[in-house]
This record gives structure tokens, C-alpha cells and sequence, in this order.
């Protein structure tokens, strides 16, 4: 691929991605508008990512990987004990969802409906998953490790997916910061025992 492909395939994302946050939801958004936007014809487009919903994958896939490289810097302080850490991790990530609920559902469904070792989900569980160890030590396998990250990031994204369901059944309110919270540090406590 040429420097000027690559140019105008980096343009073609970043528009899109400045339209999925613009909107959220990604049936607002046309090729003709990206084309538009991007100052390119729609057969670039098309050229270089096949269909819209390749476009929009590739561009959920980078806005959420970018998000997870910032989490990881609270995994490079040394002076944050282990458990504040994953706890600190965890709101993050289910704050995230809150504040971009199109962008979190079309990731998620994404995931479920194509899973992927370099998914969105698989992201957060190589994230956690250092932490974790650290808290367990040699107490627990890789493999028991692996199983309560899922039953974690399982229970958050339940928790942001169903929220209407949560909050009609528990009273939590997953959009409420501070039941969002409390909901997050009751199952890390679940699945950490504390």
C-alpha cells in the first residue's frame, strides 16, 4: 500500500470514528456522508474496506484499544495496591460504557457475534489479567484466573447491557456513578473474596 493510501485509508477512519461518536449509532451513518466528509469518492471506500460495517468494526476496535492503553498506565503504578488497581480498571472500563452506550453495544454485540482473541473483550481480559495474577499469586491457575476475569467482564457488561433489567430487579442503576460503583466492587469482592 502507497503512503497516499495509507493517508487516505487513516482519513477514512478517523472520520468515521469522529461520526460514530458524533451519533453513536451507526445506522445514522451513510457511506455517502463518510465519502463526503473525507473528501473521498464512495469507491475508495469501498476499496479499501469492503463494506460499512468492516469500516465501522475496524474504527470500534481502535477507539476502544486506545481507551484500553490508557487504562493500562493505573498497571505501571507501582504504589496502587493490586485490588484498587483491578477495581480501578473495572469502573473505568464500565464508565466507559456509560458515557458511549452506542459505541459500548455495538462492541459489545460485535464481540458476542464474532469473538475474537484480539476483540474488544479479549483486550480488557489481557489488561486484568496481570493484576489478578498478582493478587492470586501461584494460589490459582492461569485457567482459574482466565475464568473469573470472564465471570467479571461477564457481570459488567450484563450489568451495562441489561441496566433497565438491573435496576428493575436490584434498584441498582447502572448509569448512577455510584451504584455503578458498588455494583463493580460487590463482584470484584465476589470473585476475590474479599
Amino acid at each position: 500500500m502507497t503512503k497516499q493510501e495509507t493517508n487516505i485509508r487513516e482519513r477514512i477512519i478517523d472520520v468515521t470514528t469522529e461520526l460514530i461518536k458524533k451519533h453513536g449509532d451507526t445506522s445514522m451513518i451513510t457511506i455517502r456522508a463518510i465519502a463526503a466528509k473525507a473528501g473521498v469518492g464512495v469507491a475508495m471506500i469501498n476499496y479499501h474496506f469492503q463494506t460499512k460495517d468492516n469500516l465501522v468494526n475496524i474504527c470500534i476496535i481502535k477507539m476502544i484499544g486506545d481507551t484500553i492503553e490508557q487504562f493500562e498506565s493505573y498497571n505501571q503504578n507501582s504504589e496502587m495496591k493490586a485490588i484498587d488497581k483491578i477495581k480501578k480498571l473495572a469502573k473505568g472500563v464500565a464508565a466507559f460504557m456509560v458515557i458511549n452506550p452506542g459505541l459500548s453495544k455495538i462492541s459489545l454485540t460485535n464481540d458476542f457475534a464474532s469473538p475474537d482473541l484480539n476483540d474488544n473483550i479479549s483486550q480488557v481480559t489481557r489488561m486484568l489479567f496481570p493484576i489478578l495474577k498478582e493478587i492470586y499469586g501461584d494460589k490459582k491457575t492461569d485457567q482459574e484466573l482466565l475464568i473469573l476475569l470472564h465471570i467479571l467482564i461477564s457481570s459488567i457488561q450484563a450489568g451495562f447491557l441489561r441496566k433497565n433489567v438491573l435496576k428493575e430487579t436490584t434498584g441498582i442503576d447502572f448509569t448512577d456513578t455510584e451504584q455503578k460503583d458498588k455494583f463493580i466492587e460487590f463482584c470484584i469482592n465476589q470473585i476475590i473474596n474479599e
